[in-house]
């Protein structure tokens, strides 16, 4: 109802509406039709008041549990919706670190696919090679194992594409690195875009109790969705540490370990002991299941990149 005692309508479904929103469609009443001022001054209040929810998201992610268990509490507007922020978070990430260059083949790095080595190229025959580099012998070869043979889908991909696998394993080092990182850039974010649900259905089967804090499988959701999106701002910034500072490739690799460690072993049980009030000894048995569930996962986009890799061959 209007100051003028007039009887507001909604544009949209005709129901009775007002002063701001209609109870039965949640459109806005007020349209933005009028001077440009006038609505850009709307725009810009809708922007700030979206930068303020996220800058109290945030703040709340700092604090293992605490913006799922606010969420959950009933206390909604103040913060971003859960999807929302993960969706933000996944832009985020995968703007940064999807852009990350293929490894230099050349750094004695050795590749192996089935336990094979791979990619090795014949030495240069024009070169002198009468006295050897002490320095060279001394450095400690870095290793990319592709399809162990621990891996149950690893020896599924070698038994049925085993004449591509073999061309693969053909193939110049960089030129294999190069079509190894390009898969892996497209199956990671799928990866963890599924390991919401299935993070979701683990805390569900390892919470099962119904006397449990939070039971119902939407609750796991809202925690896995807020989780995910604490580890990939988290990355972000790991991110944005290593161009500020300038790292090489393998010290980046170092400080991108190191975050995602943080997360895992110190970030995820707490948030889990604050979230379920469960004791710190079960907290610890269930956040070692979760991290062998994930290290799964992780291994299952790498084959997974290989696979990409091998219909390209």
């Amino acid at each position: 109802m209007t100051p003028n005692g007039e009887t507001l309508h909604c544009a949209n479904c005709g129901n009775t509406a007002g002063p701001h929103f209609c109870p039965h469609c949640g459109q806005e009443v007020q349209t933005r039709q009028g001077p440009l001022v006038e609505a850009g001054r709307e725009v810009l209040s809708d922007v700030l008041s979206l930068d303020t929810r996220l800058v109290r998201s945030l703040k709340a992610l700092l604090r293992p549990g605490r913006l799922s268990m606010l969420y959950l509490d009933g206390k909604r507007a103040p913060f971003l919706r859960p999807f929302r922020l993960y969706l933000l978070a996944s832009l985020v990430v995968f703007s940064t670190l999807l852009t990350l260059e293929t490894p230099d083949a050349s750094t004695r790095l050795d590749i192996s696919i089935g336990g094979e080595l791979v990619g090795t190229e014949p030495p240069d025959t024009g070169a002198a090679t009468t006295v050897a580099d002490p320095q060279a012998s001394t450095n400690v070869n870095r290793s990319l194992q592709l399809l162990k043979d621990d891996s149950l889908l690893g020896r599924w991909m070698i038994d049925v594409y085993g004449d591509r696998v073999d061309r693969l394993r053909a193939l110049p080092r960089q030129e294999l690195l190069d079509m190894l990182f390009s898969g892996f850039r497209r199956m990671l974010p799928l990866t963890f875009i599924l390991f919401v649900p299935f993070l979701a259905l683990g805390l569900k089967l390892l919470y099962i109790r119904r006397r449990a804090a939070h039971s119902l499988y939407l609750d796991h959701l809202v925690f896995s969705l807020h989780y995910q999106s604490a580890l990939f701002f988290a990355l972000a910034v790991a991110w944005l540490a290593t161009r500020v500072l300038g790292l090489a490739l393998l010290a980046s690799g170092i400080v991108y370990a190191v975050t995602v460690l943080v997360m895992l072993l110190s970030y995820l049980p707490v948030a889990l002991r604050r979230f379920y009030g469960q004791s710190r000894g079960w907290t610890a048995i269930k956040t070692v299941i979760i991290l062998f569930v994930y290290t799964r996962l992780l291994g299952i986009a790498v084959s997974l990149s290989v696979l990409v890799a091998i219909w390209k061959v």
